[in-house]
């Protein structure tokens, strides 16, 4: 049966997801099962329709406008204000950041940019993961309302990403009070073996809303960094949460 010229449109979307979150053509049209000509008019016609950017080296990433169709208007807002904060957070201490909201017992990557370091820990925006294996999921829950995160620890699917993986409900809950004392939250490869992450809540007139991560190679950070991405990643949820409180 032959494919309508939407039908393909929508293969080349969703073979976004199935790719990391800048790609080139060449893998578009692998994922997409769609001949490389092909691929490239779409990606012509949805860049020019602001729904695709086009990097200068020519590889492609959806655009935030694309992506708002999706997320809502609410989380359209936290991405819109979030970003300009995220990239200078990316540039400060070169390693990826990640703007997460709360789907369900998910925690979703709403804005992943990143750095331009060889190793890196890599997650496509409107990614999932679950929501307590993550530093960017635990800064987010440990700032619910207790009623709301009794729910989720009930509810959730608490699945080990890793050997490391902390599983156990009460253990949990200690870590999330912990969390919420300190205002920020460290996981160290319990997502992803090798790989940390630093997070902290994003409040709007005391509601978390969102939260934003580093996420980088252990090997990578020693105390000192540690500390820095502390102090960085707490600083940059700050001034995303006083912008929003404003509007």
């Amino acid at each position: 049966m032959k494919q309508s010229q939407i039908a393909k449109t929508f293969l080349v979307l969703e073979a976004f997801h199935r790719c990391d979150s800048v790609v080139p053509l060449r893998d578009l049209a692998l994922a997409s099962d769609l001949a490389k000509p092909t691929v490239c008019r779409i990606l012509q016609t949805l860049v020019a329709l602001g729904y695709v950017n086009q990097r200068e080296d020519g590889w492609y990433s959806l655009a935030e406008k694309f992506i708002s169709l999706v997320g809502g208007d609410s989380d359209h807002k936290i991405a819109e204000v979030a970003e300009p904060i995220l990239r200078e957070l990316r540039e400060q201490v070169r390693e990826n950041v990640n703007l997460g909201i709360l789907k369900g017992a998910q925690i979703m990557y709403r804005i992943s940019l990143e750095c331009d370091r060889a190793l890196q820990c890599k997650a496509r925006p409107m990614a999932k993961d679950p929501v307590f294996s993550t530093a960017l999921g635990r800064a987010l829950v440990a700032f619910l309302e207790p009623a709301r995160q009794r729910s989720l620890l009930r509810q959730a699917p608490i699945q080990p990403s890793t050997p490391k993986t902390q599983t156990d409900q009460k253990q949990l809950s200690k870590l999330l009070d912990q969390i919420r004392q300190d205002g920020y939250a460290v996981e160290r490869e319990q997502s992803e073996i090798g790989m940390m992450g630093v997070a902290a809540p994003i409040l709007v007139r005391n509601e978390c809303v969102a939260s934003i991560s580093i996420a980088s190679p252990c090997a990578r950070v020693n105390d000192d960094a540690l500390q820095s991405q502390i102090e960085s990643v707490m600083r940059a949820a700050s001034q995303v949460s006083s912008k929003l409180t404003k509007i």
